[in-house]
């Protein structure tokens, strides 16, 4: 009959653990030291480090200055608020 003392809340802890340093140093590590690693954070990067002006839910203005304003937005997909600083193109080329 088996003992229901042995199975308890971190019986498979130590395996688990080492499972993952297994996968860790045999398969990621030598993963993200490869080109094909590279090419995909790009590839992501790319891919999903796009914003535009239409991500975001536009509120007060803050400030004003020499070069631009400032105004409270939202970004939608995420809900946090940010202070975004506008300019035209013209006050940032001398």
């Amino acid at each position: 009959m088996l003992d229901p003392g042995i199975l308890h809340a971190g019986f498979y802890d130590k395996i688990q653990s080492k499972c993952f340093r297994a996968i860790y140093n045999n398969i990621y590590l030598p993963f993200k030291a490869s080109a094909a690693y590279i090419e995909l954070t790009k590839q992501l990067h790319q891919m999903y480090n796009r914003v535009t002006v239409d991500d975001f839910e536009y509120f007060e203005k803050l400030g004003e200055g020499g070069f631009g304003f400032v105004i409270n937005c939202k970004k939608k997909s995420t809900g946090k608020h940010y202070a975004m600083k506008i300019q035209p193109k013209q006050g940032t080329l001398f």
